[in-house]
């Protein structure tokens, strides 16, 4: 929101986008349904300069995470995919018990 209201988008109309991935470190444990929690924190309004691409969250001493992931315009920005590739090597995901 800050670079929204220093910077807005329809300022000289020229095009400048700042593209966020997001890790959040938490002592909460992180569940089974932590994806969708994550999922519902993304929020995009129009006409913003700063969109979300990612909220990864980090549970260091469950040693779990919880992330959600959005296209970015054009598929132009990979990193956050990277990112959460990278991260999920050392951190585990929780999945939900099927039938439940």
């Amino acid at each position: 929101m800050a670079a929204n209201g220093r910077y807005p988008p329809w300022h000289r109309r020229r095009g400048l986008a700042i593209a966020m991935t997001t890790p959040v470190l938490t002592p909460e444990p992180i569940g089974a349904y932590d994806d969708a929690i994550v999922q519902s924190a993304f929020v995009r309004l129009a006409r913003m300069r700063a969109f979300p691409l990612g909220l990864i969250r980090l549970n260091p001493g469950q040693e779990a995470l919880s992330f959600a992931l959005a296209n970015g315009a054009g598929n132009l920005f990979r990193e956050h995919t990277a990112l959460a590739d990278v991260l999920t090597q050392p951190f585990r995901r929780f999945v939900p018990i099927l039938g439940n």
